[in-house]
């Protein structure tokens, strides 16, 4: 009852960088096992990868989340549709 869609789209920079964008990113959760809430959720992400060594890296990413269903407010305890955040991560490979 529950499935979901993502499509990652990845641009060479640099021998060191690479821009990622996620345009299609979709969870359909009709009994809200995943999410909480019975709705479709959708999210929109551009990141950028920086590798220091091959070991290092670093990925800061831009995100925007949505939920479809009428009524129904996910985030921010229950009083929004939406939001968008602002993430990095750290990359140490051994």
């Amino acid at each position: 009852h529950t499935f979901g869609i993502v499509n990652y789209t990845a641009f060479k920079v640099s021998d060191k960088d690479f821009i990622t964008i996620r345009p299609l990113d979709f969870i359909f959760d009709g009994r809200g096992q995943r999410s909480g809430f019975d709705t479709t959720l959708g999210s929109w992400t551009a990141g950028w990868t920086h590798r220091f060594t091959p070991e290092i890296s670093i990925r800061p990413e831009f995100r925007h989340e949505r939920s479809f269903a009428r009524g129904v407010t996910p985030y921010d305890n229950g009083t929004r549709k939406t939001q968008t955040v602002f993430a990095m991560d750290a990359i140490f490979r051994f």
